[in-house]
């Protein structure tokens, strides 16, 4: 908003003259913002605003100014209606995905996890077992067959998970 014109009292002061806006919507195009942070700063209690539907800007800048920040715009008609939008946008842009083929439901995930656990754990016993018979072996044999059981997990951990990331 342009700042007010000013005029010369009697005392050869200075003091500004009202800026008056007919309705919000002047008002609003006056100080170049939208009606809902006018009707925002209105319902806060802001100073300027008439009976009569004007709006003294000369008032009102400096509240604004102030107050912008604070003002709560969660209940707005234009807020609830972005937010509707956005809900929307975000479940089409979801059900795309999943059409695509982008998302693996719970079920699935929990069922391979579950058969990949088990496929490590029976690796393991066997692992466990078969412990007491290397005894005498040497290092490097020693490693290589702690080298075949970690492969061995690995591989079946692969092929029990694979189906959950592999690209469709």
């Amino acid at each position: 908003m342009k700042n007010p014109k000013h005029t010369r009292s009697e005392k050869g002061k200075v003091a500004e003259k009202f800026v008056m806006a007919a309705t919000l919507s002047a008002a609003a195009s006056m100080m170049e913002c939208h009606v809902s942070v006018l009707k925002r700063a209105k319902k806060a209690g802001s100073p300027g605003f008439r009976a009569n539907g004007s709006v003294n800007l000369t008032e009102l800048k400096p509240w604004l100014e102030e107050n912008l920040d604070s003002l709560d715009d969660s209940d707005s008609k234009e807020a609830l209606e972005c937010r509707r939008l956005l809900a929307q946008c975000e479940k089409l842009e979801f059900q795309n995905e999943v059409e695509k083929g982008n998302y693996t439901h719970n079920s699935v995930v929990a069922d391979q996890a579950i058969r990949a656990a088990s496929a490590t754990k029976s690796e393991l016993m066997r692992f466990t077992a078969e412990v007491p018979t290397w005894e005498g072996l040497s290092a490097a044999d020693l490693e290589k067959k702690t080298k075949a059981l970690v492969d061995s997990v690995c591989r079946n951990l692969n092929n029990h998970l694979s189906p959950l990331y592999s690209e469709k």
